[in-house]
């Protein structure tokens, strides 16, 4: 079964989405015949490299910050939950909800 070009960009948002988006790009069959399904994969394939760079600026940053405090009594809390860490009544999205109500937003799914 052969998805179509708005399936396959859904598919790959929502792999975004759910971090998985590196082996879909991997392991999805794309067609080299068809331009627009090349383009959303180039698309797709910019938000995988953009991620990885903003993912190790992060880790390189979070490096020198915890250097830089070593000898003070920090903890380092970090991702879409991480206020849980300090306070476990504190409810808050999923980095998943968050990013489907953002592509949803500006119209992405629809695409």
């Amino acid at each position: 079964m052969q998805l179509s070009n708005r399936q396959v960009r859904t598919l790959l948002l929502k792999a975004d989405a759910h971090k998985v988006l590196p082996s879909v790009l991997r392991h999805y069959p794309f067609s080299a015949s068809d331009p627009t399904l090349e383009r959303i994969r180039q698309e797709a394939d910019s938000r995988r490299i953009e991620s990885a760079a903003l993912s190790t600026m992060l880790r390189h940053h979070t490096g020198l910050i915890l250097e830089a405090a070593s000898d003070l009594p920090v903890e380092l809390v970090k991702g879409p939950c991480a206020c849980r860490k300090s306070n476990p009544l504190i409810s808050v999205m999923q980095s998943t909800q968050d990013r489907t109500a953002e592509y949803e937003t500006n119209g992405l799914y629809g695409a």
